[in-house]
């Protein structure tokens, strides 16, 4: 649970990010974000579909179809390492560290 209200928080923050610099860059408010809210903006902007994707598993009535895709994305981020990313970052700890053995 406190993986999805930290994306909803985490998801939040970004937007008011992106208003204050799209504000910033038009002249209308004087705040500009800095380059490591603008970093952590752009990292949850990169969440955004891997989150999409495992809330349309999990909302999905296919039975084994979380089971199915849980397996297949640890696999995959194991066997490719960092060149291919699937589960959300705030998920990423703890289902691969529930999975090792």
């Amino acid at each position: 649970m406190e993986a999805i209200a930290g994306d909803g928080i985490g998801t939040t923050r970004m937007v008011h990010t992106y208003l204050r610099y799209s504000g910033e860059k038009l002249r209308i408010t004087g705040i500009a974000p800095t380059e490591e809210e603008m970093q952590r903006a752009a990292n949850q902007l990169k969440d955004l579909p891997r989150l999409v994707l495992l809330l349309l598993v999990f909302l999905m009535p296919v039975p084994g179809m979380v089971g199915l895709y849980v397996l297949l994305a640890i696999m995959l981020e194991r066997f490719w390492g960092h060149k291919i990313r699937v589960i959300p970052t705030r998920y990423r700890s703890i289902l691969l560290s529930k999975s090792k053995p």
